[in-house]
């Protein structure tokens, strides 16, 4: 017994020493907040204070070293956000978690953003002028200061995981990746080719505008494009809100300006604040990881924002092949040959890979970059991206943003964008607001319908024209006294530049609450920015409660509630709310019967919250003479949305019953709609319960301007999988009380105390100050100065 006591005292011991070696290695790898740091490269010494939040406050005698300490700081709270971002726009993702990422890998390398990279760092040292050059590399140079002196953060002690310093390319290769996660046709394309192929024109017609289509379609299978960036470990761009009100709207008398980029939740957040103050430049930005300009910011003349275009800027082609070789290809009265471009994947704990690349005139064949449906395509479809045709001038477009001093020197910087396309925000302290599309539009002929494969051997399928810069739609200190966007063009420029547009929910919303008084402030965009209520859906559930009210559907107490509840609703989503609950439930229901037996699981899974499916509700939903109502698989009946209606309503008064339970009183939204900020490496248990935030219960649905978006699943229970990731109010006429917003925190180090400390603001719709006084800035706490190593 004595012997028994000894060796468990033993193993207590051993544990708790494991334990508290284990901790004393991480807490080694907490951000540094103060002191001093000498390092190499700053010419003179530089002071970074850090507010409540922990945004750094960078103070500089020269844009090099206001850079230079950007970077550093940005790699010390977010190096491993950075490098997945590199990694994946590259194909590189092997290298770290092993051979499961080599489809996600072969299909980045095949679509040709790492070549894009290549080519577009070529031609930065050849032609960028020479302060870019200096900001870029700068930035860069902190980065790899801190990646080579810094504390090592807690995700590089993972086995097989290592940390590499970072290149002009990565930079370019981020451009790619976030380039590739605002083009909507990549995922919805593929699936509308699906439908018209498997189905015919008649159900494609329900869907988009298709008068043009032949009716006897291609039979071409075609493999879903699956989202691999929402399946992956990196955030997708979605949407946005924007907005700017002009001066004689504004109770002080300056624009008023409010943006919030509506994006895959992640953790850390995609956006990173910091405040640079260096001689004849102050900016505060949200800066994207590994990129060295805000792509959204302010100083004490301007501020700008963006949101996702979603203009249609990708084609896919089918190929026509050599019956008799299969190295050739049609083009034209002409047989090709394919060009080949062979990609090494390097993979943890597994042999390299060789992903054969072929290339048409049209671009890339993208058959088999997945491996699930290797030969599953007899045809070779390739895909064609406005992104790899033009040079990439992001760095350029993002640098001249920061040093705009006028609209029309904004409208130049916005220009030079070729893709992503985006919609940019301005204000200034003059009094002006404006709104430019940015990126190059595709013209396309009224006849033609981009949504489909195009037959890649017909010359004049290439024939593509771009509108002039001058054309794509943007207004200046319009009339009405503001200028907005919710990632949708006025109804009448749909047909001149189709694309993937959000529905016109948001669009109408902004519209209305701009217009409902004469004069704003500040607390006005605030609200705006969390309001919880959808219109259009609101009258899709009082026209489904009619229609259920005239067919005498509601018998039981339960069923009579339920109607009550859909007739009522007013599209509000607050956590009380019950009409989003029967809502989306009756919605699922209806969707499930409808669409899930046209189409495979992973398609109707993916296509059926996209933006082309939700903008098409109103009239599919209504549409007696679809062919959509009738189940292929029950040839005996043919069914009608009357049948449809009939079935799902009691179908989802039973599901709710069994799920939230009997009394209506409890179907509260607060149950069913939750939002976690998971970590890349969260999926991974026990990591969950560390890097992992959350659940909580949030305000907010599909498509409300505060955008708490998620897949309408059949279980009842909607995991918010996208929403603002930010939120920012600025009044020009009082930019050092400018208001923002985190869904986490500033850090991505799970030590950091600023890893999740905004989460409760956030969810409450609350802000913080973004601090923009010097002497306010002075007076914090926490200062690290940064010195060159020969002023020790």
């Amino acid at each position: 017994m004595k012997v028994l006591k000894i060796a468990l005292l033993l193993l207590v011991t051993v544990i708790l020493s494991v334990f508290l070696i284990l901790g004393v290695i991480l807490y080694q790898t907490k951000p540094v907040y103060e002191g001093k740091i000498y390092l190499n490269s700053p010419a003179d010494s530089v002071s970074i204070h850090f507010d409540e939040y922990g945004i750094p406050h960078i103070s500089a005698h020269s844009a090099h070293d206001a850079y230079y300490a950007l970077g550093y700081v940005h790699a010390s709270e977010r190096l491993f956000q950075m490098d997945l971002l590199r990694r994946a726009g590259s194909g590189r993702l092997s290298e770290l978690f092993g051979k499961e990422f080599t489809s996600i890998d072969a299909f980045f390398r095949t679509i040709g953003i790492n070549e894009n990279a290549i080519q577009s760092e070529k031609q930065f040292y050849l032609e960028a002028d020479q302060d870019l050059q200096l900001e870029t590399l700068a930035y860069l140079d902190g980065i790899n200061e801190f990646i080579r002196s810094g504390k090592t953060p807690p995700e590089y002690l993972l086995p097989g995981i290592h940390k590499e310093e970072f290149t002009l390319r990565d930079i370019f290769n981020i451009i790619g990746y976030m380039a590739f996660s605002f083009a909507e046709g990549i995922r919805t394309d593929p699936i509308l080719n699906q439908i018209y192929a498997a189905n015919g024109i008649d159900y494609l017609d329900q869907i988009v505008y298709t008068d043009s289509l032949t009716k006897d379609p291609q039979k071409v299978s075609v493999p879903l494009m699956i989202s691999l960036i929402e399946n992956g470990i990196t955030a997708p761009f979605r949407g946005s809100n924007a907005w700017a009100v002009a001066s004689d709207r504004s109770a002080s008398g300056k624009p008023l300006f409010a943006n919030d980029t509506h994006i895959g939740y992640s953790q850390p957040c995609v956006w990173y604040e910091a405040h640079l103050e260096y001689p004849g430049m102050n900016l505060y930005g949200n800066f994207l990881a590994g990129f060295p300009f805000p792509l959204i910011g302010h100083t004490r003349q301007h501020s700008w924002g963006l949101t996702m275009l979603e203009n249609d800027d990708i084609d896919f082609y089918t190929e026509t092949l050599n019956p008799d070789d299969s190295t050739l290809y049609l083009a034209g009265k002409n047989w090709k040959k394919f060009e080949i471009r062979n990609e090494i994947i390097k993979r943890r704990n597994a042999p390299d890979t060789i992903v054969v690349v072929k290339l048409t005139r049209n671009g890339a064949v993208i058959n088999n970059v997945i491996e699930s449906v290797k030969g599953y395509v007899s045809n070779p479809v390739t895909l064609w991206w406005v992104f790899n045709h033009f040079p990439n001038q992001s760095l350029t477009a993002s640098r001249l943003m920061v040093h705009a001093s006028s609209p029309k020197e904004m409208s130049y910087a916005c220009s030079l964008i070729a893709a992503p396309g985006l919609n940019v925000i301005y204000a200034d302290t003059s009094g002006n607001i404006g709104w430019w599309s940015a990126g190059k539009m595709l013209k396309r002929k009224p006849s033609e319908i981009s949504k489909i494969f195009k037959d890649g051997s017909k010359d004049e399928n290439l024939k593509l024209e771009f509108a002039e810069f001058s054309e794509n739609p943007h207004e200046v200190n319009p009339e009405r006294g503001f200028v907005f966007s919710a990632n949708r063009l006025s109804d009448s420029l749909l047909t001149v530049y189709p694309g993937y547009y959000a529905p016109s929910d948001r669009t109408l919303r902004i519209k209305k609450l701009l217009s409902e008084k004469e004069i704003f402030t500040l607390e006005d965009m605030k609200r705006i920015q969390n309001d919880v209520v959808n219109e259009t859906y609101s009258s899709i559930s009082q026209r489904w409660a009619k229609e259920i009210a005239a067919l005498n559907l509601a018998k039981t107490e339960n069923e009579k509630s339920f109607l009550s509840i859909l007739k009522d609703w007013k599209g509000e989503h607050e956590l009380r709310s019950q009409g989003p609950v029967v809502f989306y439930k009756l919605l699922s229901e209806i969707l499930e019967r409808t669409m899930s037996d046209d189409m495979d699981s992973a398609s109707y899974v993916a296509f059926k919250t996209s933006h082309t499916m939700k903008e098409a509700y109103p009239q599919f939903l209504f549409n007696d003479i679809s062919p959509w109502w009738d189940n292929r698989h029950t040839t005996a009946v043919q069914e009608t949305r009357t049948m449809i209606l009939e079935e799902a309503f009691q179908a989802a008064v039973r599901q709710l019953e069994n799920q939230l339970g009997l009394h209506p009183e409890n179907w509260r939204w607060e149950k069913v709609h939750t939002l976690t900020h998971s970590h890349a490496l969260g999926k991974v248990k026990p990591l969950n319960h560390i890097l992992n935030i959350g659940p909580f219960a949030v305000r907010g649905g599909n498509e409300t301007l505060s955008n708490s978006g998620f897949p309408v699943t059949s279980d009842g229970n909607y995991h918010v999988s996208y929403g603002p990731a930010m939120r920012i109010v600025i009044d020009m006429a009082d930019v050092e009380n400018a208001s923002s917003i985190l869904p986490t925190g500033q850090s991505g180090n799970f030590l950091s105390p600023y890893y999740s400390d905004q989460a409760s603001l956030y969810n409450l719709g609350k802000y913080r100050k973004m601090l923009f006084n010097q002497s306010e800035i002075s007076r914090l706490k926490h200062k690290l100065i940064l010195i060159p190593v020969n002023n020790r």
